[in-house]
């Protein structure tokens, strides 16, 4: 069994998890994981809904987002 399965998530959502907490840039989880948009979004959607990220408007400019693990993502 796959360790993202033991933690309940999707492959998609344990990798995006992983590089949220590893730091990397919102943005650049698609070109690091060579994902879709779409794909990535919709585990972005569930890792919300999970309440394991929350994602924020980057300051001046509100169509870019940056995801931050709560506490609940922190302790998974």
């Amino acid at each position: 069994i796959a360790f993202s399965k033991i933690c309940g998530l999707s492959n998609t959502e344990y990798w995006a998890l992983l590089m949220i907490y590893e730091g990397v840039a919102t943005n650049m989880i698609l070109v690091k994981s060579f994902l879709s948009r779409q794909t990535v979004n919709s585990a972005f959607r569930q890792l919300i809904k999970k309440d394991l990220i929350r994602l924020e408007s980057v300051e001046n400019n509100l169509r870019v987002k940056k995801a931050y693990l709560t506490k609940d993502g922190v302790n998974l």
